[in-house]
């Protein structure tokens, strides 16, 4: 379904819209959770878009989705408390910054190296970094 659904949005890019049919909601900004796979490889799909149709999303599923780095998420996530990007390619936690809540992130089989990002991420509680490419703390 979810596939079929990205088929239809128009120049890859999130749209109030589309975000409306997907989620089931009118109103989005009563969206706090949200789970679907996206593509923002060589700009494929424009992922900054979520946070800006889903100012009061909490948990963000990206699980199997192809996102090279934090930055690709742009800046107005600032009140996700979890996010899962296991299996997603990400490489650089770059941009992490921008996400001062969160407190969960699950990271699991990807190509992480560099965990700098992290150390001034003083609310973060839980961090799976399983089969990255991680040789010293």
């Amino acid at each position: 379904q979810v596939n079929a659904l990205f088929e239809e949005m128009s120049e890859g890019e999130f749209t109030e819209e589309w975000m409306q049919k997907y989620t089931g909601r009118d109103d989005l900004t009563s969206v706090n959770a949200l789970s679907l796979q996206v593509d923002s490889m060589m700009g494929a799909q424009r992922c900054e878009m979520i946070g800006e149709l889903l100012p009061n999303l909490q948990y963000l599923k990206l699980s199997e989705s192809r996102i090279h780095t934090f930055r690709d998420l742009g800046t107005n996530l600032s009140n996700l408390k979890v996010l899962w990007l296991s299996r997603s390619f990400v490489q650089d936690l770059g941009g992490i910054t921008t996400l001062p809540v969160l407190e969960e992130l699950y990271l699991a089989f990807n190509d992480i190296s560099d965990l700098s990002p992290l150390w001034m991420h003083d609310s973060l509680q839980v961090l799976d970094l399983e089969g990255n490419l991680i040789r010293d703390l």
